[in-house]
């Protein structure tokens, strides 16, 4: 019983429906360390998450092309290596607007004469951006149809 008395107890539960974390303490141990620990989690799934996608794509090597079309569905072109085999282009690019725009605002009195004049006058605010992100994935495959190579590049300008 001794040894419980000055010891920490830290308890981590993961939810895996949810995805949340929920941390049961001890009085002693400090909020600090809580907020590390969440900070920390975020930061390994994030990289976990960005791991997973570039195995899902090598893990087509050695399969058959056929498989991975029913799979991702149709590629967006075939092309022919010059030799016996083919290249499946995978094409992803999507288009998004970033920012807003704020109409500006112009405030009216009359004066004496009965005109009217402006009184105030706020210019308008447009911070929109289109941007693309693209991402290519190039499967080679060679004259059985078994994938031997596959390649990925984002962002490309």
């Amino acid at each position: 019983m001794k040894y419980l008395k000055n010891s920490f107890f830290f308890l981590v539960i993961f939810s895996f429906s949810s995805g949340q974390v929920i941390f049961a303490q001890d009085s002693k141990l400090e909020q600090q360390t809580i907020e590390a620990s969440k900070i920390r989690f975020k930061i390994d799934m994030a990289h976990a998450e960005s791991k997973r996608e570039a195995y899902n794509r090598s893990s087509w090597i050695g399969g058959k092309l056929s498989a991975l079309i029913a799979s991702w569905g149709p590629p967006t072109r075939i092309i022919t290596d010059g030799a016996d085999g083919q290249i499946a282009v995978y094409d992803d690019i999507r288009t998004y607007q970033t920012g807003s725009y704020t109409p500006g605002s112009m405030t009216t009195g009359t004066n004496g004469f009965g005109q009217t004049v402006v009184l105030d006058y706020k210019a308008g605010s447009d911070t929109r951006e289109m941007k693309t992100n693209q991402k290519l994935t190039t499967i080679y495959v060679d004259k059985e149809n078994i994938i031997t190579r596959v390649e990925f590049k984002q962002n490309i300008n």
